[in-house]
C-alpha cells in the first residue's frame, strides 16, 4: 500500500515537471516568435505607417512597389538618352549619306583667287589653300570617314563571330588552333600593328581597311567564343542538338540572337576608336591620299598653314571630334538600355585577355 502510494506520488510529480516542461517550451516558441516577427517587421521599409481598424496602434507598410518605381525613372531615362543619341548618330549617317549630293560647292574644284578665305556668308569655312571650299570638303569627307570606319567594323565583327562561334561550338583542336592564330594577332598593339601592315602594303583607303580588319578580328572572336561557351549548356541548345540541327543552325539560329547586345554594344563603341584610327594613318599619310576629302588627311594637308590660317585644320578636327563624340555616347546610351552597364562593358572587352589568361593556364596544367 506504502509503495503505491509512493508510486503514484512519483508519476503525479513527474506528470507536473512534464506539464511545467511544455508550458516553459510553449512560452519561449511564443517569445521566439514574437522576437522574429518585431525583427523582420523592423528589416522590412516603411512606405508608410498606418493604423489599425481601432486606430490604437501603427501598422507597418512595406514598401512592395519601390523597387520597381525606383527603376522606372531609370529606364525612362536610358530611353531618352538612347533616343536622342540615335537621333544625333542617325543625322550623322545621313549627313554621310547625302553630304556631297547638297555641298554648294564641287569639293575637288579649286579657285586659286580664293585661297585661304576666311569664313564669309559665301564659303562658311572658309577655302583651303587651293581654293577649294572647306565646308563642301567636310561634308565630302564625312562619306569617306564614317562610312569606310562602319566598313571596317562590319567586317571584322563577321569574321570574329563566325571564327569564334565555330571555335567555342566545335573545341578540341579546332579550339585551340583557332585560339591559338587569335594569340598571335593581338599579341602587337594594334594601332602598330596597323600602322605596319599600312606602309608595306601601301597608302590607300582598301588598305587601311585591310590594316583594320587584321588587327580587330581577334578580339571578335574572343568575345564571340566566349559568349557561345555560356550558351553551348542551355536547354534550348540540348534541345536543338537533339533535333538533329547542324553546327551552323544551331550558332546562327540560336545562339547568335542571344549575342547580338553585347556583339552590338561592342562594334557601336569600337565604331569611335575606328573612326580615329583611320584620321590617325590619313593624317600621318600612311592612309587615304589627297585629293580625296577625308578627315585626316585634311589635317595632314592643313598642318603646314596651321599658323596662319589655323581654321583649315579645326574644322575636320571638329568634325572628328564631334561624330566620335556622338558614337560613344550613343553606343553608353545603348548599353545603358539593354541593361548592360560600363561594368559589363569593360568585362566584355577585358574577355579575350581572360580567355587568353585561361588558355594559357590550362595549357601549362597539360604541361
Amino acid at each position: 500500500m506504502r509503495n503505491g502510494r509512493a508510486r503514484h506520488a512519483g508519476d503525479g510529480a513527474q506528470g507536473r515537471t512534464r506539464a511545467r516542461t511544455r508550458t516553459e517550451a510553449g512560452s519561449r516558441t511564443v517569445v521566439g516568435a514574437e522576437r522574429t516577427r518585431r525583427e523582420r517587421s523592423a528589416a522590412v521599409p516603411l512606405e508608410d505607417v498606418g493604423t489599425s481598424p481601432v486606430g490604437t496602434s501603427p501598422v507597418p507598410v512595406p514598401a512592395v512597389g519601390r523597387a520597381s518605381r525606383a527603376a522606372a525613372p531609370t529606364a525612362a531615362r536610358a530611353s531618352r538618352r538612347l533616343a536622342v543619341f540615335g537621333a544625333l548618330s542617325l543625322l550623322v549617317l545621313v549627313v554621310a549619306l547625302i553630304g556631297p549630293l547638297v555641298s554648294p560647292y564641287d569639293p575637288f574644284a579649286t579657285d586659286y583667287a580664293a585661297a585661304f578665305a576666311p569664313p564669309s556668308a559665301a564659303h562658311w569655312f572658309g577655302c583651303d589653300e587651293m581654293g577649294r571650299d572647306t565646308f563642301s570638303r567636310v561634308l565630302a569627307g564625312a562619306r569617306v570617314s564614317v562610312l569606310l570606319s562602319l566598313a571596317a567594323v562590319a567586317l571584322p565583327l563577321a569574321i570574329g563571330v563566325v571564327v569564334g562561334s565555330v571555335s567555342a561550338q566545335l573545341g578540341g583542336a579546332v579550339d585551340a588552333v583557332l585560339m591559338r592564330v587569335a594569340d598571335m594577332f593581338q599579341a602587337f598593339p594594334e594601332i602598330v600593328l596597323a600602322v605596319a601592315i599600312v606602309g608595306v602594303a601601301g597608302p590607300g583607303l582598301w588598305n587601311v581597311v585591310l590594316a583594320i580588319v587584321v588587327v580587330t578580328w581577334a578580339k571578335y572572336a574572343r568575345l564571340a567564343r566566349s559568349l557561345v561557351l555560356g550558351l553551348k549548356e542551355s536547354g534550348f541548345v540540348d534541345t536543338a542538338r537533339m533535333s538533329g540541327a547542324s553546327t551552323a543552325q544551331i550558332v546562327f539560329r540560336h545562339e547568335l540572337p542571344h549575342m547580338v547586345p553585347q556583339l552590338l554594344v561592342m562594334a557601336v563603341l569600337d565604331l569611335g576608336y575606328v573612326i580615329l584610327a583611320i584620321a590617325s594613318m590619313s593624317f600621318l599619310g600612311l592612309g587615304i591620299q589627297q585629293p580625296t576629302a577625308e578627315w585626316g588627311a585634311m589635317l595632314n594637308a592643313a598642318r603646314s598653314y596651321f599658323g596662319t590660317d589655323p581654321a583649315l585644320m579645326v574644322f575636320p578636327g571638329l568634325a572628328i571630334f564631334l561624330t566620335v563624340l556622338v558614337v560613344n555616347l550613343f553606343g553608353s546610351a545603348l548599353a545603358e538600355r539593354l541593361g548592360q552597364t560600363r561594368a559589363d562593358v569593360a568585362r566584355l572587352r577585358a574577355s579575350s585577355e581572360g580567355d587568353a589568361a585561361l588558355d594559357a593556364r590550362e595549357r601549362g596544367h597539360a604541361l
